[in-house]
């Protein structure tokens, strides 16, 4: 019995080889879905909004699956939108810290703390925080980087880190 050959153009979709997802697909993501809209993302990532609009279809082709719902007041992120995001800001999380590690290890940068302060910590404690941060940073030739948020337990910058760095001396 003779088999049929399936030309490449007839064959399904699930079985041709995988498009590669770039980081700026992930970036621009990130952005839209934090932006709301794709006109604000587009203007804080400097492109143009169509440009913009485009890579993200893009990026659900890739993917299979729409990410975004586009409404007249913005974007809402669809469930499998949920997922990625949180898989992207992983990813670029990871990647950025590897870039700076690298950069660290070639002696293009010295270290960076980022420090977070809740919003009306006293203003005693946070002069007194600030000096002696400083001071210990200059000691040890670390940049020190302040960042003013919220410390809710479920998107706290703390959290964030704290499952990057996890992660990665789970696989050192």
């Amino acid at each position: 019995m003779a088999q049929a050959e399936v030309e490449p153009a007839q064959r399904p979709a699930a079985t041709a080889a995988p498009q590669a997802i770039e980081l700026r697909h992930l970036r621009y993501f990130a952005a839209v879905a934090d932006a709301g809209t794709f006109t604000r993302a587009a203007e804080q990532m400097f492109i143009a909004q169509p440009t913009l609009s485009q890579q993200i279809r893009r990026l659900e082709e890739l993917v299979g699956a729409p990410l975004l719902q586009r409404r007249r007041d913005g974007v809402r992120l669809t469930t499998a939108g949920t997922v990625l995001l949180d898989a992207s800001r992983d990813a670029l999380s990871l990647i950025d810290h590897g870039i700076s590690r690298v950069r660290q290890a070639a002696g293009l940068g010295r270290q960076r703390l980022r420090v977070v302060v809740p919003p009306r910590l006293p203003e005693a404690l946070a002069v007194e925080t600030v000096f002696a941060l400083r001071s210990a940073a200059d000691a040890a030739d670390v940049d020190l980087t302040w960042m003013e948020t919220p410390l809710d337990a479920e998107f706290s910058p703390i959290s964030q880190a704290a499952s990057v760095l996890r992660r990665g001396l789970m696989t050192s």
